[in-house]
């Protein structure tokens, strides 16, 4: 064809990681196209089929040019190329030039809060502004930050979060926080104004969502690292603000055209007031058929209409919701939630139904 290789990865955080569609030379990824309107994308790797035939008159041993996946694999673009489906793997390395707000390992860095809002009688959202409007907080998907203050002692509190926002936003970073009677940290979260600071630590975390089907394991009582790779099917089972990790690993994996994990969610609250996000969760599993979202709850009597699970996470629950045993770790299952819950009832259960360590992960 004669085309150079112009892809280069994107300046902008929103678009890390991924190439951009050179449109004057009708090529994406540094594969050459043909000619033709963009009607299919790859859900292999996000090659864009462009025609110089109809797509349903190719022949039947038709691969994608660019991994070799079958024509099975490919999906028909709603709104040509530019509304496309985007091939957006979690960032490993940020582009020069991104600005991070979050700090080095190791260091500090204030944010002012901008606002908060009512989620429910116990539950807010705090956003806290960035440095600029052209920062982004610099979060590998699956960890998180310490937010600290000073008490009146002297003593520092801090306390772990995810946020509910993502590296896609500019400007911000926002959490869903429920605030506890005498809980040290929310109730502090709940008396700031806007313009208040927070201390903000570097990232940390032990689980990371670095690829497709990918999680990099931190052991922090021996010092190592692993990978576990090539997983197909994720199980999650979380209890509260337990679900904010879980959510950035759905919107990763499903944001991404070409990441074919499938999800099962089992979301375990006390009623169904106190289950948070459940609008996003369900518009995302509406809109995404590898994604399966299960509710339980302690006690639904009041509810108007309840058809979820109910009673404690149990095998026979975790059995219906969640995916087997898998062969060669392609099943893995998170877990996040109160350490009540998952030592005293989860990790049992798992065990019962087979599950080993190597096959079930903790935030």
């Amino acid at each position: 064809f004669g085309a150079t290789r112009k892809a280069t990865p994107s300046l902008t955080p929103q678009n890390a990681s991924r190439w951009k569609i050179n449109k004057s030379a009708k090529y994406t990824k540094g594969i050459p196209k043909a000619m033709g309107a963009a009607t299919h994308i790859c859900t292999g790797c996000g090659y864009i089929y462009q025609e110089d035939k109809p797509f349903a008159e190719l022949p039947g041993d038709y691969v994608c040019p660019s991994c070799s996946a079958p024509a099975a694999k490919f999906e028909p673009l709603k709104d040509g190329a530019a509304n496309a489906p985007v091939s957006a793997r979690p960032v490993k390395a940020y582009p020069v030039g991104t600005q991070l707000a979050l700090p080095a390992a190791g260091e500090f860095v204030e944010l002012k809060l901008a606002f908060k809002a009512d989620v429910s009688p116990d539950t807010r959202v705090f956003r806290f502004a960035l440095q600029s409007a052209e920062h982004v907080l610099g979060l590998p998907v699956g960890q998180h930050v310490l937010l600290s203050f000073t008490d009146k002692t002297g003593a520092t509190v801090s306390r772990p979060y995810t946020p509910i926002s993502s590296d896609d936003d500019l400007g911000f970073v926002e959490f869903m926080v429920k605030v506890y009677d005498g809980g040290a940290m929310s109730t502090h979260l709940d008396c700031l104004l806007p313009g208040d600071a927070v201390t903000f630590s570097s990232a940390t975390g032990n689980l990371t969502y670095t690829d497709r089907g990918e999680f990099t394991v931190f052991d922090p009582v021996a010092g190592s690292t692993t990978v576990r790779a090539g997983i197909k099917h994720l199980g999650m089972v979380c209890g509260g603000t337990g679900i904010t990790p879980m959510l950035q690993v759905i919107r990763q994996v499903f944001k991404d055209v070409g990441d074919t994990t499938r999800v099962d969610l089992l979301f375990a609250n006390k009623t169904p007031t106190d289950i948070l996000l459940k609008a996003e969760l369900d518009e995302l599993a509406a809109a995404h058929k590898n994604l399966t979202v299960h509710y339980t709850v302690d006690d639904a009597a009041g509810a108007a209409k309840w058809d979820g699970q109910s009673g404690f996470v149990t095998a026979e629950m975790l059995s219906k919701c969640l995916p087997a045993v898998g062969k060669n770790g392609e099943t893995q299952i998170l877990m996040c939630g109160p350490p009540a819950m998952m030592d005293k009832a989860v990790t049992p259960a798992l065990e019962s139904l087979g599950f080993g360590k190597e096959t079930y992960m903790r935030f």
